[in-house]
């Protein structure tokens, strides 16, 4: 009897104490930038490609109805962004593409014209390692790689910021 005792003592699972499982990362996140790299506003996702490093995808669209001229711009960031430093607040570097498509009507006649703009962010990320609330804000810089009548926001370097507020999953 005693030996079976000490045996059941000997291979019963016990929970291994004073270890946590290892914390699962939050890998995607999403997230409305206000004054950023999309322009007035953007609807953003990230996905962690690798540990610290994201791929970003937004979508804005907006209309500016002027007196003689209206002008109807579609947006798309693409950015890769990079997270230094260790848990919930980090350096956050990154760098892309702003992609976009401008049509002005004026008098019936309508214009199409394409946007490339190289953009970058140097800002602060709250984002906490298991998920939760994403609060971003930065330096969003634009410099547009098109003619001076199609540029956006301006031609050349323009200085930009932006804020961003989402979640993490």
């Amino acid at each position: 009897m005693r030996s079976l005792l000490i045996m059941l003592l000997l291979t019963a699972p016990f929970p291994a104490l004073g270890q946590s499982p290892p914390a699962e990362r939050a890998r995607t996140s999403i997230y409305l930038e206000v004054l950023g790299n999309g322009g007035p506003y953007s609807f953003n996702i990230e996905r962690e490609a690798l540990p610290r490093a994201g791929l970003r995808l937004g979508f804005t669209a907006w209309t500016n109805d002027g007196q003689f001229i209206d002008t109807r711009l579609i947006m798309v960031p693409v950015m890769l962004n990079y997270r230094i430093g260790s848990g919930t607040s980090t350096l956050e570097l990154g760098g892309g593409l702003l992609l976009g498509r401008q049509v002005e009507e004026e008098g019936g006649a309508q214009t199409t014209s394409g946007i490339t703009n190289l953009t970058a962010t140097i800002g602060y990320r709250r984002q906490p390692v298991r998920g939760g609330l994403v609060l971003r804000a930065g330096f969003t810089p634009f410099l547009s790689l098109n003619s001076s009548d199609v540029a956006y926001p301006d031609p050349g370097f323009t200085p930009s910021a932006g804020v961003s507020v989402g979640y993490a999953f």
